[in-house]
């Protein structure tokens, strides 16, 4: 058996049931095509079985007439494999191609070896590590204003009970908020007091979020245009 290229187009002489054909090796065919003529000049033929299976060229929107399909053994050199190999009825069905032998063929018998590269995508976690290391980050140098509408009175919310399963799990989180200096702790008397709301979180721990809604009410807010595509700051 040999590998010919002719124009830069693989083709391999195999065995099918012991009768030497030419195939072009198409790696990108999901199927195994001989012609009619090839098929009748087969020294054991085996029996055409009916298919209900449409093949087309590739880019081609008319289905290829086929007789149908046969179980043979194609055989190069030490490999062989057993394969369906579907029978056309005309000669030359696929513009200058008579016969054809899939990726799957072709790999069964050794010719070619599909490669698939996994690219495995570093998490985001990992890339920008200093930036999910569990710690808050802040800007320095940046002191920000909040505008105070004198107008409005403070209000002093009344505290929403806390469940008792939650209790010390709302500890924990106040306690790991103020080392990370997100809030800090407040001793004696003061105008405002907006109540937290402890929302559960799916691994178990809590989330305490703080009703501000009353408290924003006070908060003079600046007017400004939002950037677009036309329009910079």
């Amino acid at each position: 058996m040999k590998l010919t290229p002719s124009n830069k187009t693989p083709r391999v002489t195999a065995l099918v049931n012991n009768s030497p054909v030419m195939f072009v090796v198409d790696t990108g065919a999901s199927v195994n095509i001989i012609a009619g003529h090839i098929y009748d000049g087969l020294k054991h033929k085996p029996r055409i079985n009916k298919t209900t299976t449409r093949i087309f060229a590739y880019r081609s929107k008319h289905a290829i007439p086929i007789r149908g399909f046969i179980n043979a053994s194609i055989k190069l050199c030490d490999k062989s494999c057993k394969a369906k190999i579907f029978v056309v009825d005309s000669e030359n069905p696929l513009v200058g191609l008579q016969n054809l032998l899939s990726g799957n063929s072709a790999e069964a018998l050794g010719m070619i070896t599909f490669n698939f590269t996994v690219h495995v995508t570093v998490p985001i976690q990992d890339e920008f590590h200093a930036l999910f290391d569990g710690k808050m980050g802040k800007i320095s140098g940046v002191t920000i204003k909040l505008h105070i509408d004198s107008s409005v009175f403070p209000v002093t919310q009344r505290h929403r009970k806390i469940p008792f399963h939650v209790r010390k799990d709302v500890k924990t989180e106040l306690k790991r908020l103020t080392e990370m200096d997100v809030i800090e702790e407040v001793m004696g008397p003061t105008p405002w007091v907006s109540p937290i709301v402890v929302v559960p979180k799916k691994n178990g721990n809590v989330r305490i979020c703080v009703d501000m809604r009353k408290a924003n009410e006070a908060i003079q807010r600046i007017k400004h245009p939002m950037p677009t595509t036309w329009y910079s700051c």
